[in-house]
C-alpha cells in the first residue's frame, strides 16, 4: 500500500499466494435404462433408441391360435354355398296339329304291307284262272263277279288305319280289275290276235296291277281311311 492512504494492512506478495488448480469431476458411468440429462440431447437420442425394441416387444400382444371349423360347421357352410336348383320348365302341352304321327305313319306302312300281301296272291290266283279259262274257251270272258274277291283286305286296311270297315274301296278295286282285263281281251281279239296273243295281252294286265296299279290303290285308301 501507499504511504498516506491511512491503511494499516500491510502488503503481501504476490509469491505468498498459492494457486488451487481445478479438478475434474469423476466420470460416474450412468445406467443405460436411465434418461440422459436435459443438457444431453444426443445421449437422450442413443438412450431412447436401445430403450425402445424392448418396450415394443413387451408390449405387443399374443397371436391367438386358430380355431378349426367343426366338422358339422363345414357340412353346413359347403351346403350354404351350393346355389340352389334351378325349377324344372314347364311342359309344353302338345296340341294336335292335324299331323300324322310318327307311331300312326309306322303302322300305316305295316298294315298297307299286309293288305298288298293278300290283294297280290289274290292276283296271281285270278291270272291263272282266267290264262286256264282262256286256254280251253277261246271265246271265255270273265263275267261280273269274276274279280270280288278284294273286300277283305280293303276293310282290314280299313281298321287298321282308321278304326272302319271299308267295303266299297274293295269292291271299286274289283270292279276295275274286271273292266281292264276284259277290255284286254276283247282288243286282243278284235286285232285278230290268237289264244297267245289273248293270253300275253291278258297276263300284262295283271302284272300291271300287281305291281304299280295296287301299290297306288292301296296307299291312296290307306290316306282316306286315316284322314289325312
Amino acid at each position: 500500500m501507499t504511504e498516506g492512504d491511512g491503511s494499516d494492512v500491510p502488503a503481501m506478495e504476490a509469491d505468498a499466494v498459492d494457486v488451487v488448480p481445478d479438478v475434474e469431476p469423476p466420470d460416474i458411468p450412468r445406467d443405460r435404462g436411465s434418461p440422459a440429462p436435459d443438457g444431453d440431447p444426443i445421449g437422450s437420442l442413443f438412450a431412447r433408441l436401445r430403450d425402445t425394441p424392448a418396450e415394443a416387444s413387451s408390449s405387443k400382444p399374443a397371436t391367438p391360435p386358430a380355431v378349426l371349423p367343426s366338422p358339422a360347421e363345414s357340412v353346413a357352410d359347403d351346403s350354404e354355398s351350393e346355389p340352389a336348383p334351378e325349377p324344372a320348365p314347364d311342359a309344353t302341352p302338345v296340341v294336335d296339329t292335324g299331323e300324322p304321327t310318327a307311331e300312326s305313319v309306322a303302322t300305316s306302312i305295316r298294315a298297307q304291307n299286309d293288305a298288298l300281301r293278300v290283294i297280290k296272291r289274290s292276283l296271281v290266283e285270278l291270272q291263272n284262272e282266267t290264262l286256264e279259262h282262256l286256254r280251253t274257251d277261246s271265246s271265255w270272258v270273265p263275267n261280273e263277279g269274276f274279280t270280288n274277291r278284294f273286300e277283305q283286305p280293303f276293310s282290314t286296311l280299313a281298321g287298321d288305319v282308321g278304326g272302319g270297315t271299308d267295303a266299297a274301296t274293295g269292291t271299286a278295286f274289283a270292279v276295275d280289275l274286271l273292266q281292264a282285263v276284259t277290255s284286254a281281251i276283247e282288243r286282243a281279239r278284235s286285232a285278230g290276235g290268237g289264244d297267245r296273243e289273248v293270253a300275253a295281252a291278258t297276263s300284262k294286265v295283271f302284272r300291271t296291277w300287281r305291281s304299280d296299279e295296287a301299290e297306288r290303290r292301296v296307299a291312296e285308301a290307306a290316306r282316306s281311311m286315316a284322314g289325312v
